[in-house]
């Protein structure tokens, strides 16, 4: 599980078997694009992240369309 910052989850996704943290949510969807070309195979990306004053985590599924990464689907645990 991510650690807690600020009272809220840091947001992570899993390539290659190793859990990859990001300090903000902008800064993993930056990052998106290099994730998919450092793993060729993949072809969706679940990240998972929790919601300031919101109890459970959300989870999103992207994938890279057109050069450009999108949100698939999405949803709650």
């Amino acid at each position: 599980m991510a650690k807690k910052r600020n009272g809220t989850h840091r947001p992570w996704t899993h390539v290659n078997g190793e859990t990859r943290e990001f300090p903000t949510y902008r800064e993993l969807v930056k990052a998106l694009p290099a994730l998919f070309e450092e793993e060729q195979k993949l072809t969706a990306l679940l990240i998972t992240r929790q919601l300031r004053g919101e109890w459970g985590q959300r989870f999103e599924y992207w994938e890279m369309f057109e050069g450009k990464p999108r949100i698939i689907k999405e949803g709650w645990y």
